[in-house]
């Protein structure tokens, strides 16, 4: 039987994967020019506020996911801000 917390590590997997290969394309190609700067900000915001959820609510596949979406979201905006010309 598959239990709901397997579930959860499966979509807290699933949902955050998906940021490698921006990642790497903006790290290979250095176009950073579609990257949102304002976006990338709130959704670091929301992060934290996911982090400080999940952490209070000892959620461990929230907090593991959203620990790599940190470090990834991160990622892509210190790429942003590196690789960004005016």
């Amino acid at each position: 039987m598959i239990t709901i917390e397997f579930i959860g590590i499966i979509a807290a997997f699933l949902t955050t994967i998906c940021t490698l290969p921006q990642i790497y394309h903006l790290w290979k190609t250095k176009n950073v020019s579609s990257i949102s700067l304002e976006s990338y900000i709130v959704m670091l915001i929301g992060i934290c506020c996911w982090l400080i959820y999940a952490f209070s609510s000892f959620n461990l596949p929230l907090l593991f996911s959203n620990i790599y979406s940190f470090l990834a979201s991160s990622t892509i905006l210190y790429l942003r801000l590196k690789y960004y010309k005016r």
